[in-house]
């Protein structure tokens, strides 16, 4: 299967969403399967060993076209399978035939309209409905937020799965009491698989 994964937010962001496309990446590449993975990015540095990137450049002013008709030709263009979207918003205007995965990190754009920009709160309104309806499937990262998407978009119930956050590999207990929470959280998680 050849699977793309929208990318900017390895380009535009420095925290949250940035880090966890950044380790989704990193993931999907170290157990690759029959899968050829490619990243649409808006620049092609900092390079990522292991998977071709396809670059359509952000242009000041052409956020749309980009989004609606540049990405999606590039998909058509590669013969894409699955389209991976860890940033929530799109993909837009995809062959029917391609599956679409979008994540979902929270619903504050609906829940809290007013803690996010005007521009931000008037796409969510409009697209947050189609992009739901459209998706294959729906990751969220906690039971909250499955819970959310499930009451906000009740047509969305059987295509949502909650995959938990991870921790980075550089974290460690610093006392015996996090030490002892850390193995408990490991066992349990073990246990549920």
């Amino acid at each position: 299967m050849r699977i793309a994964v929208l990318a900017d937010p390895i380009d535009s962001q420095d925290g949250g969403v940035h880090v966890y496309t950044r380790n989704l990446v990193e993931a999907l590449l170290k157990y690759p399967g029959h899968h050829e993975y490619f990243l649409i990015r808006a620049r092609s540095h900092p390079h990522i060993e292991g998977v071709e990137t396809i670059v359509v450049p952000h242009i000041p002013g052409f956020g749309a076209l980009r989004l609606f008709v540049l990405i999606p030709r590039m998909i058509i263009r590669h013969r894409i399978d699955c389209v991976i979207e860890p940033a929530h918003f799109g993909p837009f205007n995809l062959p029917k035939h391609v599956a679409r995965i979008t994540f979902i990190h929270d619903m504050t754009p609906v829940l809290f309209p007013h803690l996010h920009p005007w521009v931000s709160q008037a796409l969510q309104r409009v697209f947050f409905p189609r992009i739901m309806r459209q998706a294959t499937r729906l990751i969220t990262n906690s039971q909250h937020t499955t819970q959310d998407v499930g009451r906000l978009f009740p047509g969305t119930k059987d295509k949502v799965i909650a995959n938990y956050l991870g921790v980075e590999s550089i974290f460690h207990p610093t006392s015996p009491e996090a030490h002892q929470v850390l193995s408990r959280s490991r066992a349990g998680r073990n246990s549920n698989t």
